[in-house]
């Protein structure tokens, strides 16, 4: 099955219009409901450990897992002991899970599976995250925690929040579902701590169409001031420039210091294609240069990875899927006896047919220089 974002959520034409009463009304209920939590009127829990949730305000893959991927790795080099919790989507296990490296993506989903595997770090699943999070806490004595996705999970309450946002995609017209790709408005982007772009080189540079649209929307707003954070940790509390710094002037609203978020980017590079029958089998991409290829994904963005593998010359036959999906080996059964590629998400739901004709492409974040201080600044400095 193959699912794209429909062509209105990126401009404002007749569609999203017709759309936008309804997006209104999506707008009131998702304010309804973070009143709720921020009045108390439904239960927050707040964690024995700092908490930082990466997620994004959009519909589809902004990029956060190879974030959150990134900063754990990071953060075990400066010595925490770093704890990733994911809903496990797409997987059947509703308790808390610790999640095994030797699991099926059925039970444990697909992205904690590829984290567990990828990293070697404690993950654990469960629609509940705070359960997830004592779950590592516990039998893990993880002393910081990442959520992978959660922005919008109030019931947990965090000391740090991240938003990824693609920077092709960028928050495409603006608008709420259904009229847009939003989940939030974008004035949610006021109450985070970093905004981070995800993309290529060129699409993150700081002149991109996306960062000056997003970075002039930044300078317009004010603070909205209903982020569910955990006491003590105030909303702006990551740089707003540099780590350490909060200036700004005071809202008549809300009373609050107005601290910009901390803006910065990340970029995808190769490591290696790596065989799925034989992982010992690793090779550049530039190797598969010259040749047709099958190029497969089941991603929130699937022509971002073709895009990726065109730009290091190849030439690919395209098949997108839709996110999550559950692969057989009918769906990769091309008969053309070419090489396919795919992202390593993907590769972990095909272990049961892996053959030598089957790759996957293990990438790595490049964080801008002040990402990791800002973290650290954030769960050290403001718990």
């Amino acid at each position: 099955m193959k699912l794209q974002a429909p062509a209105y959520w990126q401009r404002r034409g007749a569609i999203a219009v017709l759309l936008y009463p309804l997006s209104l009304v999506f707008r009131v209920l998702v304010w309804l409901r973070r009143q709720s939590f921020q009045h108390g009127l439904k239960k927050r829990t707040t964690a024995s450990v700092p908490v930082i949730v990466v997620g994004n305000i959009s519909v589809g893959g902004a990029g956060k897992t190879p974030l959150v991927i990134a900063l754990a790795e990071q953060l075990a080099d400066l010595g925490r002991a770093p704890g990733i919790v994911s809903r496990g989507y797409g997987g059947s296990e509703t308790a808390a899970t610790l999640v095994n490296v030797k699991a099926v993506p059925e039970v444990v989903g697909d992205e904690a599976l590829m984290i567990a595997r990828r990293t070697g770090m404690p993950v654990a699943v469960c629609a509940k995250r705070a359960d997830a999070v004592q779950l590592l806490t516990d039998q893990c004595n993880c002393d910081v925690i990442l959520s992978d996705d959660g922005l919008q999970h109030y019931a947990l309450n965090r000391q740090l929040e991240i938003c990824v946002i693609d920077a092709r995609a960028g928050l495409g017209n603006g608008w709420c579902l259904p009229a847009g790709p939003l989940r939030e408005p974008p004035v949610r982007l006021q109450d985070v701590d970093l905004v981070v772009y995800s993309g290529s080189e060129q699409e993150v540079a700081s002149d991109s169409d996306v960062r000056r649209a997003v970075s002039g929307f930044l300078r317009r707003s004010t603070v909205s001031s209903t982020c569910i954070r955990a006491p003590g940790a105030a909303p702006g509390a990551a740089p707003g420039t540099a780590p350490g710094t909060a200036p700004g002037t005071t809202s008549e609203t809300t009373g609050r210091v107005n601290t910009k978020p901390f803006e910065a980017a990340y970029t995808l590079q190769v490591e290696a294609a790596i065989n799925l029958a034989d992982s010992a089998r690793q090779c550049s991409l530039a190797e598969f240069a010259g040749q047709q290829i099958n190029a497969v994904a089941a991603i929130g963005r699937p022509q971002k990875f073709f895009d990726q593998l065109r730009r290091y010359g190849l030439s690919i036959n395209e098949h997108a899927f839709s996110d999550h999906h559950v692969f057989r080996a009918s769906d990769l059964a091309f008969n053309d006896g070419l090489p396919v590629l795919m992202t390593e998400k993907d590769s972990v739901k095909c272990d049961a047919f892996a053959d030598d004709n089957l790759w996957y492409v293990r990438v790595v974040a490049d964080l801008d220089n002040g990402i990791v201080d800002a973290v650290m600044d954030g769960i050290s400095g403001r718990q």
